[in-house]
């Protein structure tokens, strides 16, 4: 099944710009927003409520934006919807340093990820993966733990800017490390790759559920 949102058309540098303004989010994705913020639903949301919470203006990750207070504020209204819905979410970002990097899975504008899981994919992730060096970290402090480096972010609990989780500074460009270990852990690991799977029909239920319930708390999305 071809996206097509997800290529570079009507003259869109940056594949999901076109998306957060709206030009071509053809399955209503887009469930909240405020004028430097969007929530939308991820394509390949294999677990339903899975969030994508992205700036409007382009950037490659959110080290900048874990420092102000406009994304915690933003960033909570919509954990507290998801919540409400689906259960407690983990955040995690998969931290990438320039648009065409492995890291960023095929997306170049900086996006974090709410997801309602009922495990530890902080432990999960440190499990899989218990070579690479982890370290705890505060989401507030990415930016000066990281130095520009790529990197790996994850907190089993969103806890506004008070979420604390663990980070890895990566050696090398590593795709989609989250989305596999969740793949793995819920017992679908084929189906870890957004574009081969995307999941339309999950997504756009979801951002409907999410868009009412969004609308009864905050401005219409």
């Amino acid at each position: 099944m071809s996206v097509k949102y997800l290529r570079d058309e009507k003259g869109f540098g940056c594949r999901f710009c076109a998306v957060l303004d709206g030009a071509q989010d053809i399955f209503g994705s887009i469930w909240h927003r405020n004028q430097s913020y969007r929530a939308l639903v991820s394509l390949g949301a294999f677990i339903p409520g899975w969030t994508l919470i992205c700036p409007l203006k382009h950037t490659c990750n959110l080290s900048d934006h874990y420092e102000r207070s406009d994304f915690w504020k933003f960033a909570s209204e919509s954990s507290s919807v998801i919540s409400s819905r689906y259960g407690k979410c983990a955040l995690f970002e998969h931290g990438t340093r320039t648009e065409m990097s492995a890291t960023g899975c095929g997306v170049g504008h900086a996006h974090a990820h709410l997801v309602p899981l009922g495990f530890s994919l902080e432990d999960e992730a440190r499990r899989v993966a218990p070579e690479w060096e982890w370290s705890n970290c505060l989401a507030t402090e990415v930016k000066s733990a990281t130095n520009g480096e790529e990197y790996l972010f994850v907190a089993t609990q969103f806890n506004g800017s008070a979420t604390k989780g663990s980070l890895c500074i990566l050696k090398e460009p590593t795709s989609q490390f989250f989305r596999r270990v969740i793949a793995s852990k819920c017992g679908i690991v084929e189906m870890y790759d957004y574009k081969k799977y995307p999941m339309i029909e999950i997504a756009s239920r979801s951002a409907d559920q999410l868009r009412k319930s969004a609308s009864e708390l905050y401005v219409r999305a």
